[in-house]
């Protein structure tokens, strides 16, 4: 019996190896990167894509050129199949809240108004300020940007953002605008719901992952000098 399981997992070895290099590896530190952004309460939702930058599909972390790979993993482990779909699902909650948020702001004359007298009392405090960044650049967009950072939950840019200096201002009046929506809240709840499901999903990752490297004698990380095709 011994010898019979040494042999399948020499015969095998090359295929579970692509299977945690190339699939749970990388999408376990995809998960990892967007419970980050979920707990930090920014979804990284972007106004021009519609869509989360850095909260993807979870076949999406995985390189294209895997893609076989993955489909492999799934055709053998089939109630991943079924999970990866339900974070899809709930990533997809995520970027529809926030689109119907960023409509509902922009369809508000008032909000629209307000970032317009934000960016001219801007303009004109910057006169007097020579440090103080040119966004005539940004005017246009500004509302859709200003949506955007509500929308992720940005209270502070960095300071090398040429508009930090007009969101440190100008921020807290424009949050008004996000509460009196009705349904903004239900962004925050999908946000929950997906960083739960994230978690979940890392740890049982984790566990397949060590059982993988135990039963065929894999490190859990490739090796500098491994290819999964030796």
């Amino acid at each position: 019996m011994g010898r019979k399981f040494r042999k399948k997992a020499r015969r095998r070895s090359q295929r579970v190896a692509a299977w945690i290099y190339e699939v749970v590896n990388p999408i376990v530190e995809g998960l990892e990167r967007e419970l980050y952004f979920l707990q930090t309460g920014n979804g990284t939702w972007r106004y021009f894509s519609q869509r989360c930058e850095f909260i993807r599909p979870v076949q999406e972390y995985v390189d294209g050129s895997q893609w076989p790979t993955y489909s492999d993993f799934l055709v053998e482990h089939p109630e991943f199949r079924k999970r990866f779909q339900s974070h899809d699902r709930n990533l997809d909650a995520v970027n529809q809240s926030a689109s119907a948020i960023f409509g509902a702001l922009l369809g508000n004359n008032l909000f629209i108004e307000n970032v317009n007298t934000s960016y001219q009392a801007y303009e004109e405090r910057r006169i007097r300020d020579s440090m103080a960044p040119d966004l005539s650049h940004m005017k246009r967009d500004l509302p859709k940007i200003v949506a955007e950072y509500l929308i992720n939950g940005i209270s502070d840019l960095p300071t090398h953002y040429a508009a930090a200096r007009f969101w440190g201002e100008a921020s807290n009046g424009f949050l008004e605008f996000l509460k009196s929506i009705d349904f903004s809240d239900h962004l925050r709840s999908a946000e929950k719901r997906l960083a739960a499901q994230s978690q979940k999903l890392i740890t049982d990752l984790e566990i397949i992952r060590s059982k993988f490297a135990g039963a065929f004698d894999l490190p859990a990380a490739r090796p500098s000098d491994l290819s999964v095709n030796r």
